[in-house]
């Protein structure tokens, strides 16, 4: 068991639950840019809708960058991973 992920009584480490809040906070802002440029090929508005109410409960990382006000680094790294997964799907169906 790594103890970096886990308290010694076995519950989630609170780095754990700040990588969990990344992950999430990174994936829900991707599912959203899907949806709004249409590709519902990607979009899966249902897991974005469970991932927002799953950071409600991992909300570290989201509430981090909301106080920095760190969202333009944020979004354009967000925006060329959307770009990346887009193209290499459009590439999977050539």
């Amino acid at each position: 068991m790594n103890e970096r992920l886990y308290d010694p009584d076995g519950a989630l480490s609170f780095r754990s639950k700040y990588l969990i809040s990344q992950a999430l906070t990174f994936a829900v802002k991707v599912l959203k840019g899907f949806e709004e440029s249409e590709d519902l090929t990607l979009a899966e508005p249902s897991n974005r809708a469970d991932m927002e109410e799953l950071l409600e409960l991992f909300p570290l990382y989201r509430d981090l960058i909301e106080t920095k006000n760190g969202a333009n680094m944020e979004s354009s790294i967000i925006d060329s991973v959307g770009a990346s997964i887009t193209e290499r799907n459009d590439n999977e169906k050539s």
